[in-house]
């Protein structure tokens, strides 16, 4: 059979039309916004709060806007996972549920679990530190766009609330993405003429032909069937095993925190409170996962300005999940 050249980038746009189906929208909350220069350890009370609305700029550099609601769980959602989906045109905003920090949101992870086994009937407090980032002479906007440092800097009109939701999962949509950007990465990688990147290929034709392109033009149950009918060309694949002789791999997550970059110290202790409890809330998602951070100065400044957050990650220590690595007060840059 002669391959389609243009199959891949066709497999690319699914994974992208899909990624966009992950999760369901349950509820959009009414929110309100107060904007400060001042850098705040929990909820602020005193600030000048009023209502948000979709589509309204906010920020200057340097600055932070607060956002905050409260959102009742349904009924029929009790014990179910339920997350929440932000989009208030930051480049980090740190998630508090009840006053409990639960991890950032940022424009690659816009999701955010709110509760794993969710009470119905229950009002949770909802509350958003989003930094409006900062410009660096010299350093912004001259970088090529994609560059690492745009994590610090979104134009002023890029600055743009939308929306926060509460929103539950579609599983078998996220193992179809998962699956499919698995197979499509792998199939980048292996020799052009090997067997294995050949049926992944072919593999593809099928997944295109049974799944559709545009599933705003049909119900769901019909295109969630053709999900089902790909994730049955899928598996297969992804339970291939190398040879015998093949190495085995792990992999722990680490983050590398600047102590001193591109923005003030004190925004780099904010990072130590995001980055912390971001990990944190994916260990309570994922058991699993492990994680290992260095710098001691980092968690002595955890301790002393995020100090839940900082008891949780002892505790995570002492279950051999996170480890503290490295013996330098502060990490080198030259990794």
């Amino acid at each position: 059979m002669i391959l389609d050249p243009k199959i891949p980038a066709k497999i690319a746009q699914l994974e992208n039309t899909y990624d966009a189906l992950r999760y369901r929208s349950i509820q959009t909350l009414s929110m309100e916004m107060a904007e400060t220069r001042e850098h705040f350890r929990a909820v602020p009370e005193g600030l000048e709060w009023r209502k948000v609305e979709p589509g309204e700029l906010w920020g200057e550099d340097w600055t932070t806007a607060w956002f905050r609601g409260a959102v009742t769980v349904p009924s029929e959602l009790d014990g179910q996972t339920v997350f929440l989906r932000a989009k208030t045109g930051a480049p980090e905003a740190m998630l508090f549920v009840d006053e409990v920090i639960r991890g950032v949101f940022d424009p690659n992870h816009p999701v955010r679990v709110m509760d794993l086994q969710a009470k119905g009937g229950k009002s949770y407090a909802i509350a958003l530190e989003a930094y409006a980032g900062h410009n660096f002479p010299g350093v912004h906007p001259a970088h090529t766009e994609g560059s690492a440092d745009g994590v610090v800097y979104v134009r002023k009109e890029d600055r743009k609330y939308s929306t926060v939701e509460l929103v539950v999962e579609r599983p078998d949509v996220s193992r179809f993405v998962f699956g499919l950007r698995a197979l499509r990465q792998l199939s980048e990688v292996l020799d052009p003429n090997s067997l294995r990147r050949g049926r992944i290929i072919h593999a593809f034709e099928e997944i295109f032909r049974v799944v559709w392109a545009r599933p705003e033009e049909t119900n769901e149950e019909i295109w969630q069937r053709g999900i089902a009918e790909a994730m049955a060309v899928i598996q297969p694949l992804l339970e291939h095993k190398n040879g015998p002789t093949a190495p085995t791999m792990g992999i722990v997550g680490h983050s590398h925190i600047d102590t001193a970059w591109l923005w003030t110290i004190a925004e780099t202790w904010r990072k130590l409170g995001r980055t912390y409890s971001s990990v944190l809330a994916l260990m309570d998602q994922y058991p699993e996962f492990k994680f290992t951070q260095s710098a001691a100065y980092h968690y002595e400044k955890a301790r002393e300005l995020y100090p839940e957050v900082f008891a949780r990650v002892v505790e995570r220590v002492k279950e051999g999940r996170w480890e503290v690595n490295g013996a330098m007060y502060i990490e080198p840059d030259c990794n």
